[in-house]
């Protein structure tokens, strides 16, 4: 899966300038958000690796392969839908 953003965007910038004219101190909820902004980025960014399992043709990583067809498609049909859904999850804690 082809993602359109840099995760990396979502991060805390690495340089950092102040002008202090007309600055105040943070209020607990600017506190409360940078906290919080490190565990939003992995959060996003899992959800991001479950998305892109989805799409995945190595499924040898996550069972062994199977000689019926149709089991192996269930197996696949069922880690499809769980990566899916623990995807859904990651996002919908963040919003």
């Amino acid at each position: 899966m082809e993602f359109t953003t840099d995760i990396f965007s979502l991060d805390k910038p690495s340089l950092v300038k102040f002008n202090l004219a007309g600055t105040r101190l943070p209020n607990n909820h600017d506190l409360y958000f940078r906290s919080k902004q490190r565990e939003i980025v992995e959060q996003y960014s899992a959800a991001r690796i479950f998305l892109r399992e989805t799409e995945t043709d190595d499924w040898e990583h996550w069972f062994n392969p199977v000689e019926d067809n149709v089991t192996d498609k269930a197996f696949k049909l069922i880690f499809r839908s769980h990566f899916y859904e623990t995807a859904l999850f990651y996002y919908n804690a963040i919003v």
